[in-house]
């Protein structure tokens, strides 16, 4: 298995644990729907994870 790979399937598991559905979902669902705006707070530092992965991604592509 890649550097890449494992980068990769450990990313993926990590969103995974954060997107597990509960009991509670649904009515988290219709908050968000609701009232976005708080919510986009707390999603913003996942997409910054994100745009980190992805470029750690390209420099290992790199070497």
């Amino acid at each position: 298995m890649t550097l890449r790979e494992v980068a990769v399937r450990f990313f993926v598991e990590w969103i995974g644990t954060g997107l597990e559905s509960d009991s509670r979902s649904d009515e988290r669902r219709e908050l968000i729907v609701r009232h976005p705006h708080p919510f986009a707070a707390e999603f913003r530092p996942r997409a910054e994870t994100e745009d980190l992965f992805s470029s750690g991604l390209h420099e290992i592509d790199r070497k």
